[in-house]
């Protein structure tokens, strides 16, 4: 039988909090029981199983218990797909006589009919479940569970919402989630709870919700179309944002807001990128709520760049007669109420819609709905050749925004930082489809060139930043003296980067554009 849930990841607070709540008046519902579930789960020593991505299990609800079989599993987004098959036994063994041919592989069943399959953790979880009926007709259940993984003399908290779709359209799980989180932060599980279990058998626990995330490599396969492309990438984006933004809303440090910054940018790109095949208003559905979310993201990043980097860079040259700590405070101060306003925004009804309709739109492929036809014939691309088109022309872009480099303004030189920056993140979500060699090559020279003019935009940024910053607070001498040594120590050295910017950008233009076709 096929399984389709949307699972979600929050506190122990939230999910009490959640399963609580007063259901909503558009539902019918039914509060179907609550049970405390214990589930075992087997394997190899050698972890047949989980090599062939097949799960088995027991699990015992009251004095009964149950075998489950499941394999397929696919989970993005915190949408989960997956092949089950369940059924009675009469006690606490395996009964693998029972399980169908077409569920398990014909090594797997010689392991299990040899008993060389063993119990490797357990969960247990105090389940509440209710049933509701949407009124298209849509019927889903919803289980808060609240427990523990269990491995050896480890155990991990389990908190999830799982929504199972018993019938009706995808997108009905994804309209109740928004329905019943409201404005609770979540995250879209990115386990199964026997992928945690496993990990947690080989002493590897699940990250804490303050932990950041990088962007992770996109695998893009040559036989995809743009929309498969598409869909890999933004399922890239969207995990860099929510994770980051849930560790923004447990952490005080810099580095989340930078890595969520980067997300919302990466996401913007992406959509910019695969504009051609979805209408206008689909794309600015997606793109205004990020273009807000980024502005307040940068707003914080770039005074976290002032305070970590330009300011400490110049601390051992500042002359005696000057002391920089009352501005250092007034820009700490500033942080505090930059990052509150961050974390409101981050935990909001708003900002909840935005990253589950990102979930639908990427999972359901939303892009489809209204699509004319030259949106669907762009979708039909074969992704390398989607996305030489796209490089190319960003690379024009690129030459274009470069031309006359040594006499650029200010201003030009901030455009051609962001038609580089599009460069970039479009090699980075493209460079799978080409050679790898070539392709690393040409992202370590931009990152080179783009650090030298993130550099020169950080210290146009801290100008203005300082300069509204002693306006609003007065015109203490001393600190007007600190703000202008600082800006013109950055200036000096901006100035003489900017030479060494020209000749990396010589030699990244130089650098062999890794799309094109010998």
């Amino acid at each position: 039988m096929s399984e389709l849930e949307l699972k979600l990841t929050v506190t122990a607070d939230t999910l009490k909090r959640l399963r609580d709540q007063d259901p909503p008046l558009a539902y019918r519902c039914e509060t179907l029981d609550i049970k405390r579930l214990r589930t075992i789960y087997y394997d190899s020593k050698k972890r047949h199983f989980l090599e062939a991505g097949t799960a088995i299990r027991l699990r015992q609800a009251a004095e009964l218990w149950f075998q489950t079989v499941k394999s397929g599993r696919k989970l993005h987004c915190g949408l989960s797909r997956t092949e089950e098959f369940e059924c009675a036994v009469s006690g606490q063994a395996l009964e693998p006589e029972k399980i169908p041919e077409d569920m398990l592989e014909p090594s797997l069943r010689k392991l299990l009919r040899k008993e060389k399959v063993s119990p490797l953790f357990e969960t247990n979880v105090v389940r509440t479940a209710t049933l509701y009926n949407s009124p298209e007709g849509d019927e889903i259940e919803v289980a808060f569970d609240i427990g523990d993984a269990i491995a050896d003399n480890s155990k991990v908290p389990l908190n999830e919402i799982e929504l199972e779709l018993i019938t009706g359209k995808p997108e009905a799980l994804f309209a109740l989630a928004k329905i019943l989180v409201k404005d609770q932060a979540f995250l879209f599980s990115s386990m199964s709870k026997a992928e945690i279990g496993y990990r947690l058998s080989e002493g590897t626990k699940p990250p804490s919700h303050s932990d950041f995330q990088p962007a992770l490599p996109i695998k893009l396969k040559q036989k995809w179309n743009a929309e498969d492309a598409f869909q890999a990438v933004l399922r890239s984006c969207l995990q860099q944002i929510i994770v980051n933004r849930y560790a923004v809303l447990f952490s005080d440090a810099s580095e989340p807001v930078h890595q969520f910054r980067v997300g919302i940018r990466r996401l913007r790109s992406a959509l910019r990128l695969f504009r051609p095949i979805m209408r206008k208003q689909t794309f600015q559905l997606l793109e205004q709520p990020a273009k807000h979310l980024a502005k307040l993201a940068g707003d914080l990043r770039d005074l976290d760049v002032m305070i970590e980097e330009l300011l400490p860079e110049l601390q051992s040259s500042l002359p005696p007669s000057l002391d920089a700590s009352t501005l250092t405070g007034r820009l700490a101060q500033k942080r505090i109420e930059l990052h509150k306003e961050l974390k409101r925004h981050l935990k909001s009804e708003p900002t909840n819609h935005l990253i589950l309709s990102l979930g639908e739109f990427i999972e359901v492929k939303k892009w489809r709905e209204d699509a004319g036809r030259k949106h669907r014939d762009a979708a039909k691309m074969k992704a390398a050749d989607f996305a030489r088109q796209a490089l190319e022309e960003r690379w024009k872009a690129s030459r274009k925004d470069a031309s006359g480099i040594e006499s650029l303004s200010i201003e030009e030189r901030h455009t051609l930082r962001k038609t580089l920056k599009t460069m970039r993140y479009t090699a980075e979500f493209c460079q799978g489809l080409f050679d790898g060699k070539q392709a690393d090559k040409f992202l370590a020279s931009s990152k080179k060139l783009q650090t030298i003019l993130g550099y020169l935009n950080d210290v146009t940024l801290a100008e203005q930043l300082l300069e509204n910053l002693t306006s609003k607070h007065g015109t203490d001498p001393n600190d007007l003296a600190v703000v202008s040594y600082m800006v013109g120590w950055h200036t000096c050295r901006a100035s003489q980067s900017w030479d060494t910017a020209i000749k990396q950008w010589q030699e990244f233009s130089a650098t062999p554009r890794f799309w094109q076709e010998k």
